[in-house]
């Protein structure tokens, strides 16, 4: 079967639908996840960037204008520290903070990795 290319970030549409996704999968099975709030002025030119680093099960959401949301299933804390460690060197110039899954809503991950891009870390 041939691999289809990636043609860019999904929409925030789709990028919710999944989020909500990784929630109930977490809650059902305990799978841990990870979300990662991005913010750059030209986020298309980030968004090739950090492609690069990126797991092919990752997915990276054009959240809102000047925002994107990196959705990374299956990675833990430990992980989560380590997939900061190179997107931070695939895009130095891009703010970013990621949070792992600890029985949060959708929302609330979001609004904790906006509080996060304060200290640029993992929380």
């Amino acid at each position: 079967m041939d691999s289809i290319p990636t043609t860019g970030p999904v929409d925030a549409r789709i990028g919710r639908w999944l989020l909500d996704r990784l929630v109930a999968t977490a809650v059902r099975y305990g799978h841990p996840f990870t979300v990662v709030l991005v913010r750059s002025p030209d986020t298309d030119a980030t968004a090739s960037r950090l492609a690069g680093v990126l797991r092919g099960a990752d997915v990276i959401v054009d959240w809102a204008p000047g925002e994107l949301v990196l959705l990374l299933p299956d990675t833990s804390p430990q992980g989560a520290a380590r997939a900061a460690g190179r997107l931070r060197t695939a895009d130095p110039d891009a703010a970013l903070a990621a949070v792992t899954w600890n029985g949060d809503l959708a929302q609330d991950l979001i609004d904790r990795a906006a509080q996060g891009l304060g200290t640029l870390g993992v929380a």
